[in-house]
Parts: C-alpha cells; structure tokens; sequence
C-alpha cells in the first residue's frame, strides 16, 4: 500500500507532511485521539459508540458552561407604566410607552383595569403584568383590594384583565431576567406568590419564603432575588431562590424608605433610593453591597427598566413625587437626565413591563 505523503489543505495547510505524518491540528473537528494511524486496520481508525457519545457530551457541557458566561441582559426597546401618583392625583389606568431608543416617553391612552399607584410590574418575553395595590386599608383610589391583575401584550399594546387572581398583594417582584418564563411576588407580610407566564396563571408559594418586600421591582439575577422591607435605615435584604422558593437574610445597607431595584445582570444590581447619596451597587453573586454616587435625581418609589447597555429609572419621589428620567451607562456607572428630565406625564410610581 503507498503512503500517504505532502496532503496540503485548499489556504494550504500542510495536513500530511512528506514523511507522511499526520498534522491533526489542521483537521478541524477531529481530536487526535479519535483517530489511529499506528496501523491500516479499518477497525481501529474509528471510535467506539461509547467514546463518541462521551466526546459529544463532553463537547456540549462546554457549550453550555460557555453560553451560560456569556449571557447578557437581554435587549429591550420599550417599557410600560401604569397609572402614578402626583400631589394627590392618581393617575388611574393611563398607560406610557418609553421608547429606549429614543428616549421618549408618549401616553397611549387609558387602556388599563388595574391601577398601580405603589406596585412594580411583571415582566416576560412577549406581555408584561401590573398589579392591583392598596395602602393604610384605603380603596377609594383603587379598583380592588390590591389582588387584580392585568396583563398588556406588547407587541399590540392591547391590556386584558385577568382578574383578581393574586394570592397575596404584589408588593415587590422577581424574576428570571434572561428565560422571564415566571415571576414572584411578595407582600409586606413574607407572603409569595407565582405567576406562570404561558398559562397566566398563579399560585402560592407554600414552602418556608421569608423576606418581606415593599413597593418596586426588587433586584432580580437568574437564579435568585432580593427584595427589601419598608424602613428608615440600616435596612436587611431578603435572599429568595426561585426554584425552592426559599428565602435567606441578605445584605445590609442603609435605605430610607421604598428603593427600586435595578438589575443590570446575573452579577450586578443597584438599590435606587429617595437620595442622592443613598444608591447601592449590589454584588448578587457574593452578597455585598456598596455605596455608588450615580443618580442625581431621588428616585424611591420609583420604577426601573434594564436593558443590554444601559438601565433606566422613571419617575420618583425625594419630598415630592415627579417624573424624572434618568438612564445609567452599565459600562461607566455614570447616570444623565433623557427627556430633559421628564416623562410624557408625570409619575411617581406605576407598573413596569418591560419588551
């Protein structure tokens, strides 16, 4: 049998050298160990089942572990909120798209059921949720007990609703920020709930959740959230683990009153308070936290929209309720005002959807 000798490749690559060694660094695909050139024995020149599927599972646990570290916060053009609050007046039901392209904040109409004067938003993939809020046993401003629900779809802006489904009021939301597949609610009494985006359904989580939360979005990872209690300072953090919907005392930081969660990705998150001086950069993944001068507007009671590049906050509350914009370039922690400061109309706390 003739050797096999000088084999170059077509940008030529030289494949077999002219002493006809083998160069498998050129043969993409085929790791040296899957082939043997010891002997022309066809039997041997290929792999068993076995190693193949051992290489191929291999090979795909890297994969994975690699598009896992690479994930990113995904791309969101647009965001939703729902009614506000401003010097006495609610604004009921009134719906504002913000356009993250172009910074704009346009009103769309009185669209909505629920009205969101103090509750965050729920968001996935396609449609987001705002839920019903009530405060010092008050309803007159509201349409229930604080347990009705909404749900908008984004790509027609069209709101149903859904009913008064909630097991317990949605004061502080979680979830998933890349697979958005459920979202977790909580009330100031450490009670959770779960929402399953593609039934719309809920149900009560049963096992052992602490944590209490109150007002806005919390600080939502992958895996895992924090939500914060209502307080004046020195305030403890909730840990809640979605899939045991389990919670574990958290990080401490000194937050006044109502702080919207800013969650930039699985690693990094930002506590948004009524000062200036009160703005936390949370590490999710080592549970620490650490003061950041950013924003220059008040925003507790505020609502928050994460995107690939930047995250927003709109609307606000620092002794008086307004509507201010203001967006942080993730890459430089550095905040600036969009709009000239403004919404379209002013808000100091609604529902956040995000798309």
């Amino acid at each position: 049998m003739a050797i096999l000798q000088g084999v170059e490749a077509q940008d030529g690559t030289t494949v077999v050298d002219s002493a006809g060694k083998v160069n498998y660094g050129a043969i993409e695909g085929i790791p040296p160990e899957m082939v043997d050139t010891s002997t022309h024995n066809h039997d041997d020149m290929y792999t068993s089942d076995v190693a193949i599927e051992d290489k191929f599972t291999f090979i795909m646990n890297k994969v994975a572990a690699i598009t896992k570290a690479l994930t990113i916060r995904p791309l969101k053009t647009k965001g939703f909120l729902n009614g506000g609050y401003k010097s006495s007046y609610v604004y009921a039901e009134r719906v504002q798209r913000f356009n993250t392209v172009t910074e704009t904040g346009v009103e769309i109409g009185q669209i909505g059921t629920v009205t969101s004067q103090y509750s965050p938003g729920g968001s996935s993939e396609l449609k987001g949720y705002y839920f019903g809020d009530v405060r010092n046993g008050a309803t007159s401003n509201f349409n229930s007990a604080g347990r009705e629900v909404d749900k908008i779809t984004y790509l027609t802006e069209v709101e149903v609703y859904l009913g008064n489904i909630t097991y317990h009021n949605m004061d502080s939301t979680l979830y998933n920020i890349y697979s958005q597949s459920k979202i977790y609610g909580c009330d100031t009494s450490t009670n959770w709930s779960k929402l399953t985006v593609v039934t719309d359904t809920m149900e009560a989580v049963t096992s052992s959740a602490q944590g209490a939360g109150i007002g806005r979005q919390g600080l939502s990872s992958e895996d895992f959230g924090y939500v914060v209690a209502s307080g004046h300072a020195d305030r403890t953090s909730t840990k809640f683990t979605y899939l045991t919907g389990t919670g574990v005392t958290g990080t401490t930081q000194n937050i006044r009153q109502q702080p919207a969660g800013l969650s930039k990705d699985k690693d990094l998150g930002y506590w948004v308070d009524y000062g200036t001086a009160n703005n936390w950069r949370v590490n999710m993944l080592a549970n620490t936290v650490s003061n950041i001068v950013c924003f220059t507007q008040g925003f507790g009671e505020s609502n928050t929209l994460g995107s690939e590049k930047v995250g927003f906050c709109m609307g606000g509350y620092d002794g008086v309720q307004h509507g201010y914009v203001q967006k942080m370039v993730w890459a430089t922690e550095a905040a600036s005002n969009v709009l000239g400061g403004s919404l379209a109309i002013p808000q100091s706390s609604a529902g956040m959807a995000e798309s």
